[in-house]
């Protein structure tokens, strides 16, 4: 891919990028300023990315501004706030997911959704009050590059997912235990749990098109940061 084609195309996803770390900061969240494209690993990446993909990056990520550019209304709870920005995130692409997906939904949580390959389509605010690492590094990076489980939970994990996107699981309480998760640029360690998981459909055709997950990271710090 030429280096022409790959500044000019960049110009566009570091705009948006920009702007989605603008508003995550008005949340009083903080994402890494700038796109991170002079790091020679993400850029050399970037260009194994065809045009295509990042028309949908930027698709996605404009589509996200759009969301999370509804900011809090004074007094108004986080978890209030990940209700109201998954609905609309819902209702904007046609996608379906169990109610009870609502329920008991708590300021502690992060509500994630991924596409069945995988790709992380929609992530709550508070979600970049955990991460350490820039937009252009969580989009154009391996999961595995970014974060470290042991081999075992991401086994269970990722099983427990498939079943339910195999068997078209509207609605699941996980029965998969509590976990360190650590993010490998910074070394900090989390306690992460998988409360919910549910298949997202598309509400026309009734078929998954990706699954939702309701999570629970919090930091250890101190001495609890020695776990492995």
């Amino acid at each position: 891919m030429e280096y022409e084609y790959v500044v000019k195309n960049l110009s566009r996803v570091n705009e948006v990028f920009q702007r989605t770390a603008f508003l995550i900061g008005l949340y009083g969240h903080h994402t890494k300023k700038g796109s991170s494209f002079d790091d020679k690993t993400i850029f050399d990446r970037i260009q194994n990315v065809d045009l295509e993909t990042l028309r949908q990056i930027c698709i996605s990520f404009e589509s996200y501004n759009e969301i999370i550019a509804s900011l809090p209304s004074k007094g108004e709870s986080i978890s209030s706030v990940n209700k109201r920005h998954l609905k609309k995130f819902l209702n904007k692409w046609g996608l379906r997911v169990d109610q009870r997906v609502f329920d008991g939904l708590t300021d502690e949580y992060l509500v994630e959704v991924y596409s069945t390959k995988h790709q992380q389509l929609f992530r709550s605010a508070n979600f970049f009050s955990m991460s350490g690492y820039t937009l252009s590094e969580l989009t154009f990076s391996p999961w595995d590059e970014l974060f470290h489980r042991s081999i075992s939970n991401d086994d269970i994990m990722f099983k427990t997912i498939d079943m339910v996107l195999d068997y078209e699981i509207k609605y699941l309480v996980p029965k998969i235990s509590h976990h360190i998760l650590t993010e490998i640029k910074t070394k900090r360690k989390f306690k992460y749990q998988m409360v919910k998981l549910a298949c997202v459909f598309d509400d026309i055709v009734d078929v998954p098109v990706g699954y939702l997950t309701i999570i629970s990271v919090k930091e250890l710090k101190g001495k609890l940061r020695l776990i492995n």
